[in-house]
């Protein structure tokens, strides 16, 4: 996230824990494995887009838990 994002953030009132670049790392590498799954395996591209929707839903709920926010 740009650093003018998370000000923007900040000014509305809404703290947001610093999340170490190690984590970050293994945060969003964790999910392009993921995605590449999706091509790794050849899945079909119905099951594809309802496999995205779920991933992404679920890596919501953890940065909603992380941040204490909801999107």
């Amino acid at each position: 996230m740009k650093i003018k994002n998370l000000n923007l953030i900040k000014e509305d009132g809404i703290e947001i824990p610093i999340v170490g670049e190690s984590l970050m790392h293994m945060i969003y590498t964790g999910f392009f494995s993921s995605i590449f799954q999706i091509i790794e395996h050849d899945i079909d591209k119905e099951t594809a887009k309802r496999n995205v929707h779920k991933l992404r839903e679920f890596n919501t709920g953890g940065w909603e838990r992380l941040w204490n926010v909801k999107f």
